[in-house]
């Protein structure tokens, strides 16, 4: 193991002290830079768990925290370099170059480096773009050309003539490289560092540089946020969107990539990568699609229930009728969104979660006083009704204080001792017509 300066072993031995606490006693380390020593253990436990790879070379170099909080994970990373090169026709090329124009902390462009042949990392932040070089220096990565430029929409003389190579101008970024795929993640912080989501709050916009940015190279891979609306995106975006990738990752839906190719005409197709696969359809597919209910809600009984809760990334792709159809489900009605899985049916696993149906009642006024009583408390999810999870779990059990565990009831007792229960009041709808809402009392189901 090579030798480590003192600035490191400190920053090693004292990762797990309170760095406020430490700050303040920077006069007795008279020969360590406490402040800096500081940030790289906040940002060292901002990237543990997200980006292992950075995480295990304690000689790296941060320059804020914001950049450690807002990086990709190593494992979406690795994910979006799968799909350029997936864009781009195969697993890796000696040929291929990749242009990232919003570099960050450069755990895309480390990913988009095991792709490609070339990558042009850009990050508009100097200082943040000269350690991101020397980080990549201690991971051995060679291939990575760095720029340090704020992009923006090429300006305009006075006669109107197009300033292509203007300082921060596209042409001026790329120079002499020539990528067959440019990546941009816009940041998504306003002026007063609220989050923001649509495409023209973001920088740089996006919108006022597409025509730019195709004209220069046939595929964009652009991360957007995972709270933006599909259809405003694609309808903002233009129809040279070929593809919507929906990326979930630990029950969250992570990232949302859009692919645009210039040469492309045709439907969107939105694509969701749950951990137990991928899901691809078009939307005209679900706009044509009939509700797919239960022939009866009567079939749906404790002693052979099973309930599906899509992911996600599944949930906000938009599909329910066609993830029914796909998997082979019933919705419980065509708003409620929570399918009942047929007896002998396998379920669609890893996609969503599971549920055994241990009781069923209407719900009613009268049904909520008795299930109180007899249920203690538990999660709730409601859906279709007129009431939110949060206000029917209020009233079941009363409101606990932020950070507190609602007591248990002593007023009945647990039917199954042992068992974590969840609590799924839904709107209920057959094939026949007959509606009703419905507190399903379930246990999770620990195969799907």
């Amino acid at each position: 193991m090579s030798a480590i300066s003192s600035f490191t072993r400190f920053v090693l031995e004292h990762e797990r002290d309170d760095i406020y606490a430490l700050r303040l006693a920077a006069g007795k380390y008279k020969d360590i830079d406490v402040k800096r020593a500081c940030l790289t253990i906040e940002c060292r436990r901002k990237i543990k768990e997200k980006v292992p790879s950075f995480y295990a070379c304690p000689e790296f170099r941060y320059v804020a925290s914001l950049p450690a909080e807002q990086c990709s994970g190593e494992k979406t990373a690795l994910f979006k370099a799968k799909v350029a090169a997936e864009i781009l026709g195969g697993s890796r090329s000696s040929a291929w170059k990749i242009a990232d124009l919003t570099g960050g902390m450069g755990v895309d462009a480390m990913a988009f480096s095991q792709v490609a042949s070339e990558v042009l990392y850009n990050e508009m932040n100097g200082e943040l773009a000269e350690a991101t070089a020397h980080n990549f220096a201690l991971l051995g990565i060679d291939n990575v050309r760095f720029s340090s430029r704020e992009l923006r929409p090429a300006g305009t003389a006075a006669n109107g003539e197009a300033l292509q190579t203007a300082p921060g101008s596209l042409n001026s970024i790329l120079c002499d490289f020539q990528p067959d795929l440019i990546f941009l993640d816009p940041a998504r912080r306003s002026n007063s560092g609220s989050k923001v989501f649509r495409l023209e709050d973001c920088t740089p916009n996006i919108l006022q540089l597409r025509d730019e940015l195709l004209a220069c190279c046939r595929h964009l891979l652009l991360k957007l946020s995972p709270m933006a609306d599909i259809s405003a995106v694609c309808k903002s975006l233009g129809p040279r969107v070929k593809r919507v990738i929906l990326v979930a990752s630990e029950d969250e839906c992570k990232e949302m990539l859009v692919e645009m190719d210039r040469e492309y005409e045709g439907s969107c197709r939105i694509v969701v990568h749950e951990e137990g696969g991928d899901f691809a359809f078009i939307p005209e597919e679900e706009k044509a699609l009939a509700p797919v209910l239960l022939p009866s809600l009567e079939l749906l009984q404790p002693e052979n229930g099973l309930l599906f809760e899509p992911g996600k990334a599944l949930m906000k792709s938009g599909a329910f009728k066609l993830i029914a159809q796909h998997y082979g489900l019933y919705q419980l009605a065509p708003d409620t969104h929570i399918y009942a899985v047929p007896a002998g049916q396998e379920p669609p696993r890893g996609m969503g979660k599971c549920y055994r149906i241990v009781s069923r009642e209407p719900l009613s006024s009268s049904s909520l006083e008795s299930f109180k009583k007899k249920w203690p408390p538990m999660d709730v999810t409601a859906r279709n009704i007129p009431l939110t999870s949060e206000a029917l779990s209020g009233r079941l059990w009363g409101k606990a204080s932020k950070g507190d565990k609602p007591k248990p009831s002593t007023s009945g007792q647990n039917p199954l001792p042992g068992e974590r229960y969840h609590l799924f009041a839904l709107a209920c709808e057959d094939a026949t017509g007959h509606k009703e809402n419905t507190l399903f009392i379930t246990t999770p189901d620990r195969d799907c």
